[in-house]
């Protein structure tokens, strides 16, 4: 701390201008020639070559942000100095991979997910790369139980030795006539094997139905990066480059830090990937995955997203603030040993930052960590990035000697977070009082009956699911069903909205009787009745009358049944308008999503108020046990709808039961009662604190007329951000 904001900064840039000296002087010798099928190019013409091979791929950019040559240069330039580490073994059939089914039951979590790391003997052996990356997890934010669903593959007998001595899920994959104690050269004959079985074998765990998060050894965890992968991709990578939208395909992947969902879809994507080896020369998976990107998207439909660097991050391109990184990848880095030196400075970083105090010092990091914080908050010392630049230099003259030629919110109330838990408590009581009064929940589904007798369900979810068996679930009566009610209007914001209308394959309405069913049936075509003998639901139940509270309390029971069915759900109130595809917005972490009534700027901050309308919920053991603690908290509580009675349990699920439940930000999933303000953002609008059909029917429609409106703007005006909601509404304001 006694250095002077003035000379640290000094020492950066003096660090900084050394490097890029180096660098230069690296890449002007470099541009001078280089070397194609054994012929000098120009590099103009290695520009040209690649400019015609991406057109022909079909990767050409449809947005302005498009990265300059100048750009790709560099990117590949990184790549050059990144030395990926070697993933697995060589050349193995990817069938016989002995042993492995029993490891993934036992390791996987409830939702079949393992994560999946590589190491060698000089990578096992202690005080090397296994055992940062383990120290990781234990100094990590809340994330050194994930250490219990962690595989690591072992390349040799005593990397497997090394490995069960500090950890108890170890991999033995052996290659015989083969030694892989050592490094592989970066591109060579042995190197391009490896890489490409790292491939082989996350198929292999795809086909035996896990999903798999693969990471280098050579990332260090710092918090849960399965808080930013969310349900809607099927593929989601880091980034080496990130150019701001998760879903932009010129984004530049770094395979070594990979989650995949395991569904036929991936399957169909991993032959794909390793097909794509024989048509291109020889090269690292990463570099043909970036090739064929567009081709998985485009064909394949495969939906792929990038992680924010900023979250994600590595040598290369990586965020300042502490209070947003996960990861940090080594990349960028030549050597085990500089790997090493980097992530231990980095690991006294994160012990320095985690020993602040929490509401204060540590909200400053981010603004001040270049400054006087600590001068090695600032992720690499000046001394190391000299050094890195200098190994840049070496690496890439190397390379070019041995002819080696490669591709490269508006947010609520933040200040509740600093009130104290009896204020939060009697506010909560005071405003949920208050919001019953105006909102008028949207009766689900039907009067009791046995949960079990749901005939005909189980077809009708195998026919309407997502590949990753994943319905969204609605319900109606006869007066939301008719021509021009809610039904229709639900139905049209598929159709108008964002890229969603291939959704409705998914959507199941539940009827609650016969006329809904006919007037259902001639508009969608997943229709299911639920009928109850005795009983008339063609009309609205009055708010909180017996009726109301014994229909809220099936949709439970119903998704309950989902839930033990195999299937994930997500549940939307027919009043809810969708307009973008929310499932961006729920992460594979939380075992229930839910969207909120009021949102404090945190999804996991278990003070929101949650608008159970909307909610996600995966089918796992706990998950069903959760249902059934909802259903049975109904008797230990005076009789009240089920969002009330899940918001006084909510602690208890957390707490007793361990489920991760999180909220969606009313940015992108807001209501009559709390929305926000910038289109750019929204996916739905929940039509709450609105009382009748009819002032729901006034204000959806506005809403609908300010969506059309904004989407008839120029791509370029809506990025300015500067038009809003015009609705003078019944219920919005």
């Amino acid at each position: 701390m006694g250095k002077s904001v003035d000379m640290i900064m000094l020492q950066h840039a003096s660090a900084f201008l050394l490097g890029a000296a180096v660098l230069l002087v690296c890449i002007a010798f470099y541009r001078s020639k280089i070397i194609i099928g054994g012929h000098e190019r120009s590099l103009e013409t290695f520009a040209l070559i690649n400019a015609t091979e991406a057109n022909s791929n079909n990767i050409a950019c449809e947005k302005k942000e498009v990265a300059s040559f100048d750009d790709r240069f560099i990117s590949r330039a990184a790549e050059v100095l990144n030395q990926t580490m070697v993933q697995n073994a060589t050349a193995v059939e990817e069938a016989p991979f002995p042993d492995l089914l029993p490891l993934l039951e036992r390791v996987a979590t409830i939702d079949k997910t393992v994560i999946i790391t590589s190491v060698n003997e000089a990578w096992a052996t202690p005080n090397s790369l296994l055992d940062i990356f383990l120290e990781g997890f234990h100094i990590g934010e809340g994330i050194e139980y994930l250490l219990n669903h962690l595989i690591v593959v072992t390349l040799d007998p005593n990397a497997l030795n090394h490995c069960t001595a500090v950890h108890p899920h170890c991999y033995l994959l052996p290659v015989d006539g083969k030694n892989f104690t050592e490094e592989k050269v970066f591109m060579s004959g042995d190197y391009i094997d490896l890489v490409w079985t790292k491939v082989k074998l996350q198929r292999r765990i795809l086909e035996l139905g896990y999903n798999f998060l693969f990471t280098d050894v050579d990332i260090l965890w710092m918090r849960n990066p399965f808080k930013h992968i969310t349900v809607y991709a099927d593929l989601t990578t880091s980034s080496d480059k990130f150019l701001g939208d998760p879903d932009y395909i010129q984004n530049f992947p770094n395979t070594g830090f990979i989650f995949v969902k395991s569904t036929e879809k991936t399957i169909e994507m991993m032959n794909y990937w390793l097909d794509a080896r024989s048509r291109y020369s020889p090269d690292h998976e990463q570099n043909i995955f970036n090739f064929i990107k567009a081709d998985l998207a485009n064909k394949l439909r495969v939906k792929i997203q990038y992680i924010d660097t900023s979250y994600c991050g590595g040598f290369c391109n990586h965020g300042n603030d502490l209070n947003k990184i996960c990861t940090m990848h080594a990349n960028c880095c030549g050597g085990l040993r500089a790997k090493l030196h980097d992530l231990r400075k980095i690991i006294e970083d994160w012990k320095f930052y985690m020993a602040l105090p929490i509401e204060e010092e540590r909200n400053m990091v981010h603004m001040e960590c270049s400054g006087d914080m600590r001068d090695s908050v600032n992720m690499l010392q000046p001394g190391t990035r000299f050094l890195l630049a200098a190994a840049a230099a070496f690496v890439c003259i190397t390379i070019y000697r041995s002819n080696i030629v490669y591709s490269g919110y508006e947010k609520y109330a933040t200040q509740a977070n600093s009130v104290s838990k009896e204020t939060e408590v009697a506010s909560f009581d005071d405003l949920l009082t208050s919001a019953e009064d105006v909102n008028q929940t949207m009766v689900p589904i039907a009067t009791p009956i046995e949960e079990e007798s749901f005939p005909d369900l189980l077809p009708l979810l195998k026919r309407v699911a997502t590949d990753d068996k994943t319905v969204i679930i609605t319900s109606v009566n006869e007066a939301w069903a008719k021509p021009n009610s809610l039904l229709d209007i639900f139905l049209e914001g598929f159709r108008i909205g964002e890229g969603i209308e291939h959704l409705l394959n998914h959507v199941i309405v539940v009827t609650l009787d016969l006329n809904a069913l006919n007037h259902c049936s001639a508009v969608h075509p997943h229709c299911y009745l639920l009928t109850v003998d005795g009983m008339n639901f063609t009309s609205e139940k009055v708010f909180m009358s017996n009726d109301y509270i014994n229909l809220v309390w099936i949709k439970v029971k119903l998704q309950k049944r989902i839930l033990e069915l195999g299937y994930n759900f997500l549940f939307t109130d027919v009043d809810i308008l969708w307009l973008r595809n929310p499932f961006r917005h729920i992460t594979v972490y939380a075992d229930l999503t839910t969207s909120s009534d009021v949102f404090f700027g945190d999804p996991d901050n278990i003070n929101n108020f949650p608008n159970t309308g909307f909610i996600y919920v995966k089918p796992t053991q706990k998950a069903i046990e959760m249902m059934n603690y909802w259903l049975d908290a109904r008797d230990r509580n005076p009789p009240n709808h089920e969002q009330h009675i899940f918001n006084l349990i909510k602690a208890d699920l957390v707490e007793q039961l361990k489920v991760k439940i999180q909220y969606i930000d009313t940015a992108y999933c807001g209501g009559f009662c709390n929305h926000g303000n910038d289109l750019n953002k929204i996916c739905t609008m929940h039509a709450n604190c609105c009382i009748g059909l009819q002032a729901k029917l006034h204000d959806l429609r506005k809403v609908i007329e300010d969506w059309k409106f904004y989407t008839a703007l120029p791509i370029e005006e809506r990025k300015k951000g500067w038009f809003t909601w015009r609705v003078q509404g019944l219920c919005m304001h």
